[in-house]
């Protein structure tokens, strides 16, 4: 060894270090020194002898000791910078976890994602975090700017910078090439090669930048952004990994908004349908029924008149067809309300005797003309009243009992209701069905004609008629009374269908009932009664002219000595009732200006002394809560379109004292003969015709000058309704096409209104050239 039996002053002059051994007043126990030339540390120490002069100097080897306590010092470090590593982690690891729980659980986005930004930017130890969004230009260019920030204190906010709204991505260099590829960029700053964004950072203060991209639904979004304004940050593999996710939590939180903004859109959409498909069906009620109402209204009055056996067999033909038409047409809308979700229930209390009569009733001309016999089975222990929807029921009994009547050509109809048991105290279960032996269904067309619009075949509806509706509505009608049609049939000899239905008994019997009409399905040759010993005054009110025409001339019939008064709409009923003072009013519902609603409320304020005007509520609408909104209105009563004499004549009847009857007077002949039996009446339909017609051109006058397509459209649809009155296919036709008057090119529009104008003159002047012969 290199210091055996050497002197201690030989080291003492070449390691001064070991001079703290001898120091006099502080000594060191021991020192450490590094020899260079064999690469070995030693330790050094003193120990004193008996000798007062006299000490020992021990060297020993602690190379390996040293590796050994360098190596430990290293790990420390390690550990503590991987401590450290940790802790960092986990409060960002916590940071995301409740910006992730904000962005889920707050509905309100923007709030949301300002929190989120907020946790994870203290959480990340960033001086500044933020949110830009993209958005893309027609010509598919990204712009993007920023919509959220945080920043820590005593770093300048950039939210508010107008310069970073609106930017092209180009502006962010080198870090877009990376983010439109779905990849994160990092970098300091010092070291972006890239002028451009290196300058962009640069004036923000920026040392060193985390941007991590959004993709939502594989679209470039937008991305997030994390600063350091004070240090340059390299950012670990796991801080990125952790923030990434924060990103993919961002976008989850933007789909599910885009998902709810479209749940909300289609909802509202869904509404809107709902509602333009309610309003469709209640105009389009009205507008098939108001032109049905002067076809069966002048043919029930035509039929009072004298005709030969002939004559009225063919009115009778003509009067069977409308009402055929209405009920198809009320198939249709009664379906497209199941459809739509609108059908509803008005339960009221019902005698379910009574009902099956009247049901069986309706069917009975068409039994009687087949010889057919018909049955009622009911039993002795049926309550007297039920509660249940009194319309849909006998609708469905209607419809069952008619396609009875229908396919069995000989033998019976049976319609039996069977108390089945007393479910409670105030409920029982019954089975009602109609039994026939008519021609029967084949065993593979049993579920068919359960679906909409389907018949056992094809020659089915060639042979018999019928939309193919009323089996889907019955059953739809019955599914919401918690019931279905239950069918046993046997090809050639009748069919069964059936029903088990739970009602509650009603209490007691009902203090008052609404008077039901029955209309039934054929026409009634029972001459008009007239009242001449009053004069009462009567006020009609209807914006069509053919529906007014034909009220004032059912009204002029039944009271000859009637003064008649004519409004167009609500505010026109309101002024002849203050000028007038009628003593009943028959009000249209559907008017311009003010409807036939608030017309009678405003009458209702008029009047005076608690002595109220009968308003007798005539619409061609079949809405669910029509009646109710008349009564509530302050009306009387309602007719529903088409309305005929004997309709008009019992409301008269009804609401005005002191009737006298006198003997049947016939009042027209035939129709073809209007000319010569009657030429006050023929004129003045042609009258009627020529103003309105007059008026409606002036009007399309004014709406080509305007250049208002809507209103071109309107008054072509109302110059259909005149022409379809009188039968002018031309401008039927013309008026049709006009219809669509916003798809259809300017030379086309041109030529559409100078035909329609053409044909409205020639009209004009052919009517004009009859009023005078008349």
């Amino acid at each position: 060894m290199e210091f055996r039996n050497k002197k201690i002053i030989d080291f003492y002059d070449s390691r001064p270090e070991l001079s703290a051994l001898f120091h006099p007043i502080s000594p060191k126990a021991e020192v450490e020194f590094f020899f260079k030339e064999s690469s070995k540390t030693y330790s050094a120490f003193l120990i004193n002898t008996d000798q007062k002069d006299l000490q020992y100097l021990f060297f020993r080897e602690i190379t390996k000791q040293k590796h050994a306590e360098e190596k430990i010092k290293a790990n420390e470090i390690k550990l503590q910078s991987i401590n450290t590593t940790l802790l960092r982690n986990e409060k960002m690891l916590t940071s995301i976890a409740f910006a992730t729980k904000e962005l889920l659980s707050n509905a309100d986005f923007f709030k949301a994602t300002q929190k989120a930004i907020t946790i994870l930017g203290d959480g990340a130890s960033a001086d500044r975090a933020y949110l830009f969004e993209n958005k893309l230009d027609n010509e598919g260019n990204y712009y993007s700017s920023q919509r959220f920030e945080w920043s820590a204190l005593g770093v300048e906010s950039e939210i508010n910078n107008p310069d970073l709204q609106d930017l092209p991505i180009g502006l962010f260099g080198e870090s877009m090439d990376y983010l439109i590829k779905n990849q994160v960029y990092t970098n300091i700053v010092s070291n972006i090669e890239d002028p451009g964004l290196k300058g962009l950072l640069e004036s923000q203060g920026i040392i060193s930048i985390l941007l991590i991209p959004i993709f939502v639904e594989k679209n470039f979004w937008g991305f997030v952004g994390f600063d350091d304004c004070q240090k340059e940050k390299v950012w670990s593999e796991g801080e990125t990994a952790l923030l990434i996710s924060f990103a993919e939590s961002i976008s989850n939180a933007i789909e599910r908004r885009n998902m709810e903004e479209n749940l909300r859109q289609s909802m509202e959409n869904a509404k809107d349908a709902s509602i333009a498909k309610s309003e469709f069906l209640a105009n389009m009620s009205h507008e098939i029924r108001t032109p049905l109402n002067g076809i069966i209204g002048f043919s029930d009055l035509l039929l009072k008149t004298s005709l030969n056996q002939t004559q009225k067999e063919f009115l009778k033909s003509i009067i069977d067809s409308g009402h055929l038409l209405l009920d198809l047409v009320n198939d249709v809308l009664d379906f497209s309300k199941i459809e739509a979700g609108k059908l509803e229930l008005s339960l009221t209390e019902v005698n379910l005797a009574e009902l099956a009569e009247e049901s069986m009733n309706l069917v009975q001309p068409m039994a009687e003309e087949k010889h057919l016999i018909l049955k009622i089975s009911t039993p002795e222990n049926l309550p007297e009243y039920l509660i249940a929807d009194s319309t849909r029921l006998k609708q469905v009994l209607i419809n069952l009992l008619s396609n009875a009547a229908k396919f069995t050509p000989k033998g019976e109809i049976e319609l039996r209701i069977k108390l089945l048991e007393n479910i409670s105290d105030d409920k029982v279960l019954l089975n009602i069905a109609v039994r026939d032996t008519g021609i029967g269904i084949s065993e593979e067309k049993k579920e068919i004609i359960f679906e909409a619009f389907a018949q056992e075949d094809n020659s089915t509806t060639r042979e018999y008629g019928g939309t193919g509706l009323g089996l889907t509505i019955s059953n739809k009608i019955l599914e919401l009374m918690n019931s279905k049609l239950e069918l046993k049939t046997e090809l050639g000899k009748g069919s069964t269908f059936s029903f088990t239905i739970a009602l509650e008994i009603a209490s007691a019997l009902p203090k008052t009932k609404v008077k039901e009409e029955k209309k039934s399905n054929r026409p009634s040759e029972t001459p008009i009664e007239t009242i001449k010993s009053i004069k009462p005054k009567v006020l009609l009110v209807d914006d069509n002219p053919v529906n007014m025409l034909l009220a004032k001339t059912i009204v002029k019939n039944i009271i000859p000595n009637a003064e008649v008064f004519e409004a167009k709409n609500g505010q026109e009923a309101v002024d002849s009732f203050l000028k007038n003072n009628p003593k009943i009013i028959f009000m249209d519902i559907q008017m311009p200006i003010m409807s036939g609603y608030e017309a009678t409320k405003e009458i209702r304020k008029l009047e005076k002394n608690d002595i109220k005007v009968p308003i007798i509520a005539l619409t061609a609408g079949t809405v669910k809560g029509e009646y109710e909104r008349c009564l509530e209105a302050g009306m009387d009563d309602y007719l529903s379109k088409p309305v005929v004499v004997a309709d008009i004549q019992e409301k008269i009847q009804q609401y005005l004292p002191q009737k006298i009857k006198e003997e049947d007077k016939p009042i027209f002949s035939n129709l073809e003969e209007f000319r010569v039996s009657d030429p006050v009446f023929f004129k003045e339909l042609l009258e009627v015709s020529s103003l309105n017609l007059s008026k409606l051109k002036n009007d399309l006058d004014q709406n080509t000058l305007d250049n208002d397509i809507k209103a071109i459209k309107q008054t072509c649809h109302a110059i259909k309704g005149v022409a379809l009155n009188l039968n002018f296919k031309d401008l039927i036709n013309d008026v049709t096409a006009a219809e669509n008057f916003a798809e259809i090119n300017e030379t086309e529009r041109e030529r559409l209104l100078f035909s329609i104008h053409h044909q409205i003159d020639l009209i004009l002047k052919n009517l004009q050239s009859e009023i005078e012969k008349a």
